[in-house]
């Protein structure tokens, strides 16, 4: 009379970070270890009971595996008799599952087998003890290798080698995915002109810009205010509490130019632009900058014999609670139309750009090439073409967009420019000196204060930020240092000031 055969479920196991970017050793990998173990069920003339795998399951991370729970509820359902596994950190890494293991092989009578060839029997005393001493190295072991993991993951951020996590959105590990870096780019173009991230929000709800996971809800403050603070955006590196490692760079490609970055990101870590349906009212923190430490400003509200009064601080959050100089918003808000005004009516055509490029113009051709780009990426999700004609799409496209985002920058500033001179120049320029004559200053640079005043709020901060920086120098009297940043003659220190 033949014996019937012993069922036996094959176990096998591969831990996150040996199954990540191909780090497994080969007689480590999933693969690896089904084979020796089927070799080991026909060789022993058992049954199959079905295979149990996790693939990227840490057995020290505490998330559950789900197929070590399938294994349990297969044993308690009577269908194993002996459960298969390379050794007996593949089945158990952690005291709290070896107890279920083994109350549960005891239950249901079920033995292990490695592939040492050794056997073990839950049930007896013996076999029990043997299960727990093989227990308590599995989980030591695991110990070490986890620490293990942990410094080589801090090598590699120092050395700017580690991966993007999965779903960052604007990169697959080292590699940037483009038409979310698109959106990327645009949006830190968005914030440097001054706007809030609550209208960044309302942008990309508005264009339905999936997200990596699938979010219901659409985009949020917090989603967009922690993509614009990631160091990665801009090459850079940060350690695992999400703190800049200065001086280090990563491998992969940037998005951003840091120098963007760092301007956006100060202006974030101030609080004066980005809070949830934050409007600017005034035009002194687009300019304003600490005397002291070159920070950012922010404004607040103080008090003094007349009433409530906007009050502008240095915004670096690194003080330390060490005073900084601070000023009056009017006054600043003053100094800066004043300075614009000058610029504009000193400045050469040169240094103050000519054009009445339409912006809205520009933006469409912007949108339109990124809605084609997003069909293609329709088109590679739906399968109708390869990831490899997606990609030489995309890449063909990169430079045009990218002129074209340059365009748009440009044509901003050029718009409120032109605002400002445009029917000017014939009446008050000399067609010669580019330069207004004498005669006429007074009544050009009231006509241009009146447009300046004219301009929207977002159109006045975008001229401030690109023509005019104010120090903040702070003393008994609020003392300012005004400095031009394209009308160079205007500034007090250079050669060609004006007399």
């Amino acid at each position: 009379m033949s014996q019937i055969p012993l069922r036996a479920a094959i176990y096998a196991r591969l831990s996150t970070a040996q199954n990540d970017k191909g780090n497994a050793e080969p007689s480590d990998s999933i693969e690896t270890q089904l084979a020796d173990l089927r070799k080991m069920l026909s060789a022993n003339g058992y049954e199959a009971a079905g295979e149990f795998v996790d693939d990227g399951m840490s057995g020290y991370s505490g998330k559950t595996r789900p197929a070590f729970t399938r294994l349990l509820s297969a044993m308690d359902d009577g269908e194993v008799d002996i459960i298969l596994a390379r050794h007996q950190d593949r089945l158990t890494r952690n005291e709290e599952e070896a107890t279920i293991l083994r109350v549960g092989s005891v239950k249901k009578k079920v033995t292990w087998q490695f592939a040492s060839g050794m056997t073990v029997d839950p049930s007896t005393a013996e076999g029990g003890l043997l299960a727990k001493i093989l227990d308590a190295i599995a989980q030591f072991e695991s110990q070490v290798k986890s620490e293990r993991i942990r410094r080589e993951f801090e090598r590699m951020r120092t050395e700017g080698e580690f991966p993007a996590p999965a779903n960052t959105f604007g990169y697959d590990g080292f590699e940037i995915v483009e038409w979310e870096a698109d959106h990327i780019r645009a949006a830190y173009v968005h914030m440097d002109e001054g706007k809030s991230i609550s209208s960044l929000v309302k942008l990309w709800n508005e264009l339905q810009i999936p997200q990596r996971k699938g979010g219901k809800k659409g985009w949020t403050h917090a989603h967009i205010r922690a993509i614009l603070l990631r160091p990665r955006n801009a090459g850079l590196v940060a350690d695992k509490e999400g703190h800049l490692i200065e001086g280090v760079y990563g491998s992969w490609t940037p998005i951003v130019d840091e120098e963007l970055w760092r301007r956006v990101t100060h202006t974030i870590g101030s609080g004066t632009s980005f809070s949830p349906g934050f409007k600017p009212t005034h035009m002194s923190t687009a300019s304003a900058i600490c005397g002291k430490c070159g920070f950012k400003t922010k404004s607040n509200t103080s008090q003094d014999k007349t009433g409530n009064i906007k009050i502008l601080n240095c915004a670096n959050p690194q003080r330390n609670g060490e005073r900084h100089p601070s000023g009056h918003v009017a006054e600043v808000d003053a100094l800066i139309r004043k300075a614009v005004i000058d610029a504009f009516a000193y400045g050469t055509t040169k240094e103050l750009g000519d054009g009445t490029a339409d912006v809205l113009s520009v933006q469409a051709q912007v949108k339109e090439l990124q809605a084609r780009r997003g069909e293609f990426i329709a088109l590679r999700n739906s399968g109708a073409i390869t990831a490899a004609e997606l990609k030489k799409v995309l890449d063909k496209s990169n430079e045009p967009l990218a002129k074209l985002q340059a365009k748009l920058e440009g044509a901003r500033t050029r718009s409120a420019s032109a605002h400002m001179l445009v029917d000017l120049r014939a009446g008050f320029i000399d067609p010669v000196t580019h330069v207004a004559s004498f005669e006429g200053m007074a009544e050009l640079q009231k006509e241009l204060a009146s447009r300046f005043d004219a301009l929207p709020l977002e159109q006045r901060r975008h001229l401030a930020r690109t023509y005019v920086q104010v120090r903040l120098l702070g003393g008994k009297n609020r003392e300012y240092e005004v400095s031009h940043l394209k009308v160079l003659s205007l500034n007090p220190e250079s050669e060609e000031a004006w007399a």
